[in-house]
């Protein structure tokens, strides 16, 4: 017998001993069979139902036990109270002045070709146009102005003094989005075009853009000092400086909201992983949990068993039995005896 097969027989006796009734179990009769024919002393068979659960009259017969109440349900844990939760301000928003106009609604205006050729009298045009928009600016005929500067644009699409001085007239024209339209292309066209900031930066004020004014105003100075581009500019600092403040504090806000949920990421993560670690470790760990291998109520026969028995029987029995029985028996019995015993 080989020491593999000594050893799977001696769990299944020490079984027997912590567990008596098991030798009453179906798939083990023929060896209840053997030991009864060798008179041992069995422990009695447990007391079954001789009606199979779930029964009409199975049913009937036990008394109706009471329904056992259910339990309340614990309330779900509370989520760990991260400051992510913290409510976000909003955007700080300050409200008009009386100089701030409505919003023009106008056609975009007339902006030129700036892929055109220009010749000397396309340049002398632009130049009289241009003396004649500042006549009507003098004036106080503004609408007449931006007719002239037009024109002049026409001839000299790449010259951003005329789109500056424009600009200028829609602001007087109460037009601050024309305005802004005509400054952005003569930036365009020369970013160090101070007059070009200035007059959009008063464009933006119209417009209540505080920040933005207050930007192309500096800017303005910057370039070239200009003493109402800083007068302005420093009225309206206090109203930037608080909007910038709000600004700062939402995008911190923002910022540690998002690291939290980074970390909040990273550990589900890790606990996850853990768990599944210890569940792959329990699964390994585990030992005898229902029987042998391959047997209806123990893990079943060993192997090499025809049907039920162990390895090497031929029908029922230990390996290496004729019949029934141990191996090297004559008959039955334990190796050795000559008969029963």
């Amino acid at each position: 017998m080989e020491t593999q097969q000594l050893q799977q027989l001696k769990a299944f006796t020490q079984l027997l001993k912590a567990n008596p009734v098991v030798i009453h179990k179906p798939e083990l009769a023929f060896f209840k069979e053997y030991l009864e024919s060798l008179g041992a002393n069995l422990p009695e068979e447990p007391a079954t139902s001789s009606e199979p659960e779930g029964s009409e009259s199975s049913t009937s017969s036990t008394p109706s036990q009471p329904e056992p109440k259910p339990q309340a349900q614990a309330a779900p844990p509370k989520e760990e109270s991260s400051e992510d939760e913290i409510e976000e301000p909003e955007e700080l928003v300050i409200e008009k002045d009386d100089e701030c106009v409505e919003s023009d609604d106008d056609e975009p205006q007339e902006m030129g070709d700036a892929s055109v050729e220009v010749t000397d009298e396309m340049l002398e045009a632009a130049q009289e146009e241009r003396s004649a928009a500042m006549s009507a600016m003098s004036e106080g005929e503004f609408s007449k102005a931006v007719e002239h500067f037009t024109a002049g644009i026409l001839k000299n699409p790449s010259w951003a003094p005329l789109f500056a001085k424009r600009a200028q007239a829609y602001v007087k024209l109460r037009k601050p989005h024309a305005a802004i339209r005509d400054c952005s292309r003569a930036i365009e066209l020369n970013p160090d075009s101070s007059q070009a900031f200035k007059w959009r930066g008063i464009a933006y004020r119209k417009l209540g853009q505080w920040v933005n004014t207050v930007h192309d105003l500096d800017t303005c100075c910057k370039l070239d000092f200009d003493e109402d581009a800083y007068t302005m500019a420093k009225e309206l600092r206090p109203k930037v400086q608080k909007i910038q403040e709000r600004q700062r504090e939402i995008s911190r806000i923002r910022e540690e909201k998002e690291r939290n949920a980074r970390i909040r990421r990273v550990k589900k993560a890790r606990e996850a992983q853990e768990k599944a670690r210890k569940e792959q470790e329990e699964r390994e760990s585990s030992g005898f949990s229902g029987g042998f291998p391959g047997a209806g109520g123990f893990p079943g026969a060993f192997p090499g068993a025809g049907g039920a028995g162990f390895p090497g029987a031929e029908g029922a029995g230990f390996p290496g039995a004729g019949g029934a029985g141990f191996p090297g028996a004559g008959g039955a019995g334990f190796p050795g005896a000559g008969g029963a015993g």
